[in-house]
């Protein structure tokens, strides 16, 4: 099949070196993955101040802090809570949280929502127009530094969320 350069493709205009530009600097071309049982949204737009740059936004979904709630156990005719069986690791998975934005790698960062998910976003610089190599690049480097902070927190207790 034979392409005739440029032409548009989705929210790009590619060029006949296969160069990436997108169509109007309010496209704003989106995709999700899931990864490891994480949900990560990788965005691009461009810069507002310099049309030439563009901006790579990459947002992790990595799971929920665990809840306080355990189900209740029947053990010698005495109901016990499966927390007071086994400890809770809400501690330990809090504490990580605080001291983890120290271990992140330079433009990254860690947040807590108010109904306990973690997330992890990261943003980095584009040079306009780019190709799809270069997009795919930045994305893995952005996956493959994130696998160690999510065995880690799931090691501690950071309970995975159900795919959407």
């Amino acid at each position: 099949m034979r392409f005739d350069a440029p032409f548009q493709l989705g929210p790009f205009s590619v060029s006949p070196e296969g160069c990436l530009a997108l169509v109007t600097p309010q496209s704003l071309p989106r995709f999700e993955i899931n990864w490891h049982g994480c949900r990560i949204q990788a965005r691009l737009r461009l810069r507002e101040d310099d049309n030439s740059l563009g901006e790579l936004s990459l947002h992790a979904v990595v799971g929920r802090v665990p809840s306080t709630a355990r189900p209740t156990t029947r053990t010698s005719g005495r109901s016990r809570t499966a927390a007071e069986a086994a400890p809770s690791p809400r501690g330990a998975v809090f504490e990580a949280l605080r001291t983890l934005p120290a271990t992140l790698p330079e433009g990254w960062r860690a947040d807590l929502l108010a109904d306990h998910s973690v997330t992890m976003l990261s943003a980095s610089r584009v040079e306009m127009p780019t190709t799809a190599a270069s997009l795919l690049t930045d994305m893995t480097l952005f996956l493959l530094a994130l696998g160690p902070y999510l065995e880690l927190l799931a090691e501690l207790g950071v309970e995975a969320l159900p795919a959407s």
